[in-house]
Protein backbone atom coordinates (compact mmCIF):
# COMPACT_ATOMS: atom_id res chain seq x y z
CA UNK A 1 0.00 0.00 0.00
CA UNK A 2 3.03 2.25 0.39
CA UNK A 3 3.28 2.46 -3.40
CA UNK A 4 -0.14 4.11 -3.55
CA UNK A 5 1.12 6.98 -1.40
CA UNK A 6 4.23 7.34 -3.57
CA UNK A 7 2.12 7.66 -6.70
CA UNK A 8 1.13 11.20 -7.74
CA UNK A 9 -2.39 12.58 -7.18
CA UNK A 10 -2.78 12.72 -10.97
CA UNK A 11 -4.16 9.18 -11.06
CA UNK A 12 -7.95 9.15 -10.40
CA UNK A 13 -8.06 5.49 -9.22
CA UNK A 14 -5.25 6.10 -6.73
CA UNK A 15 -7.05 9.13 -5.32
CA UNK A 16 -10.17 7.05 -4.76
CA UNK A 17 -8.19 4.61 -2.61
CA UNK A 18 -6.40 7.34 -0.68
CA UNK A 19 -9.40 9.61 -0.14
CA UNK A 20 -12.71 8.07 -1.27
CA UNK A 21 -14.77 10.76 0.47
CA UNK A 22 -13.12 13.59 -1.47
CA UNK A 23 -13.39 11.61 -4.70
CA UNK A 24 -17.13 11.23 -4.15
CA UNK A 25 -17.57 14.98 -4.55
CA UNK A 26 -15.11 15.18 -7.45
CA UNK A 27 -16.11 12.05 -9.37
CA UNK A 28 -19.11 10.07 -8.12
CA UNK A 29 -18.68 7.57 -10.96
CA UNK A 30 -15.30 6.55 -9.52
CA UNK A 31 -16.84 5.64 -6.17
CA UNK A 32 -19.26 3.15 -7.74
CA UNK A 33 -16.55 0.82 -9.18
CA UNK A 34 -14.32 1.47 -6.17
CA UNK A 35 -16.87 -0.04 -3.78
Amino acid sequence: MGEIHLLPPTSPPVNAITRPRLNTNTSPAVELPDQ
